[in-house]
């Protein structure tokens, strides 16, 4: 009876830190499937979902001992998947294997309840900078991710297109990088 009393307190130790995630869509997702950070295997995730409110996805993940501090706020989840973007292809693993969640760590105090990201959060919003906003009559071909670029030196990306409050103009969110943040002046141009 100790014997079983031990092994069952060394298995409830070893089991890890629940997890509750947050999509606005599943995209295949199982029990079973992993949890990575870095590439490698950090976790499993245990049930798929409906939201208590219908309106998504509730994933619920177990996160391995030695993975506990990724579960901190600031802490980024997203299910990644096959995708063809602008410039980018991404996931392509995923299109023979199984989906997974991948995390990117935050640096705040312990959390365990997250709101997945509907995608990879794109490399230049993770890099400090200078957010700009750009207003023009119409998208053309920007997209979030498209690069900003110097004499075709990528300094920073676009973040996000939408339009304007008022419907009139549409405005892009940028980031351009640190390094080359003193390129903005009051007269710099932009193009399409």
């Amino acid at each position: 009876a100790l014997l079983a009393v031990v092994l069952s307190w060394q298995a409830w130790g070893e089991r890890g830190l629940p997890v509750t995630l947050l999509f606005d869509e599943g995209h295949g997702l199982r029990p079973g499937d992993t949890v990575r950070h870095l590439g490698i295997v950090v976790g499993r995730v245990d049930t798929v979902s409906l939201a208590p409110g219908r309106d998504g996805v509730e994933v619920r993940a177990l996160l391995e001992p030695q993975a506990e501090r990724l579960a901190a706020v600031g802490s980024r989840f997203w299910i990644v998947r096959p995708e063809l973007g602008v410039g980018a292809i991404a996931g392509l693993d995923t299109l023979i294997g199984s989906r997974y969640v991948a995390v990117l760590p935050g640096n705040g105090p312990a959390q365990s309840s997250f709101i997945g990201l509907t995608r990879a959060p794109l490399g230049d919003a993770l890099q400090p900078g200078l957010d700009i906003t750009l207003e023009g009559p119409t998208r053309g071909s920007l997209v979030a991710g498209s690069p900003l670029t110097y004499r075709r030196i990528r300094v920073g990306s676009v973040l996000s297109v939408d339009l304007a409050s008022d419907g009139r103009t549409v405005e892009v969110a940028a980031r351009v990088r640190q390094a080359f943040a003193g390129l903005i002046r009051e007269d710099t141009r932009f193009w399409d």
